[in-house]
């Protein structure tokens, strides 16, 4: 009994969506559509046999621009102390800040968590023992 009321239900439901969009509607807007894909291949295929888009001449400008930066590496290698010069003349460098950092244990901490918490609290009865002996 439920199957044949979900059954009208779609029925009803594919009826009201018909009646808002005809199938008139649904030709016309998939017409459209085409047109509209046809109408832009066009301004890509004029796009690309006109000057516009010369594949080429991008080429040969990325190839010049490949073959000049690797002369300047060329040369740069071949005369470093004149390349560090130049460099340091076209373009002004940043100061650096240098902060020092406080030091790093080097070696690795022994025994257990319970074992260190025992060691610090000793040391700090000690430092504390000693600041009363020097007061």
């Amino acid at each position: 009994m439920q199957v044949l009321e979900g059954l009208s239900a779609g029925t009803r439901a594919l009826e009201q969506a018909h009646s808002a969009m005809p199938l008139t509607r649904v030709e016309s807007i998939l017409g459209d559509a085409s047109s509209a894909m046809q109408a832009q291949q066009e301004v890509d295929d004029l796009l690309i046999a006109s000057s516009l888009y010369d594949p080429a001449a991008d080429d040969a400008s990325v190839e010049a621009a490949l073959a000049e930066l690797d002369a300047s590496i060329a040369h740069a290698d071949a005369h470093p102390a004149q390349a560090a010069h130049s460099t340091s003349q076209q373009a002004p460098q940043e100061t650096l800040h240098v902060v020092s950092m406080p030091v790093a244990p080097s070696h690795q901490p022994i025994g257990t968590a319970q074992q260190q918490t025992q060691a610090r609290r000793s040391t700090g009865r000690i430092a504390a023992q000693a600041q009363a002996v020097a007061s």
